[in-house]
């Protein structure tokens, strides 16, 4: 993930783009600032793709999944080793 979504969120709500964000995804703000970026849910396929698809290019759904699930993908976990 070239950035984890609840930085992402962060970011999003200080450039004030959060409610854009929010509207394209199918969601509401108060679903991803409560529920989303402290991982209390874990949403439906379909948003999580939808998320992904909206993100510019910040993360895929994969990632996404990974985050919420609070795993790291195998790329991540082999660049923690080398270093």
């Amino acid at each position: 993930m070239s950035i984890s979504f609840d930085i992402y969120i962060d970011a999003l709500s200080k450039s004030g783009d959060l409610a854009d964000y929010a509207m394209r995804s199918g969601t509401s703000v108060n679903y991803i600032l409560v529920h989303l970026k402290h991982r209390r849910k874990i949403p439906r396929k379909d948003l999580i793709v939808k998320l992904a698809e909206e993100s510019a290019g910040a993360f895929n759904a994969t990632e996404l999944t990974l985050w919420l699930y609070q795993f790291e993908s195998k790329d991540n976990q082999k660049q923690e080793i080398k270093k």
